[in-house]
Formats: C-alpha cells, sequence, structure tokens
C-alpha cells in the first residue's frame, strides 16, 4: 500500500512538471 501511495506521489509529481513546462512553452509562444 505504501508503494502503491509512493507512486501516484511521483505520477502527480510527473504531471504538475510536465504542466509547467507546458505552461512555460505556452508563456512564450504568447
Amino acid at each position: 500500500m505504501a508503494k502503491q501511495f509512493a507512486n501516484a506521489q511521483i505520477l502527480v509529481f510527473s504531471g504538475i512538471k510536465k504542466m509547467r513546462k507546458m505552461r512555460a512553452l505556452a508563456g512564450t509562444k504568447l
């Protein structure tokens, strides 16, 4: 169960990083 929670945190963290990168790219385009 702890392992599942860690995996979920990693997924959320990578998702946030990806969103920030996409937002930064969109900001430079605009």
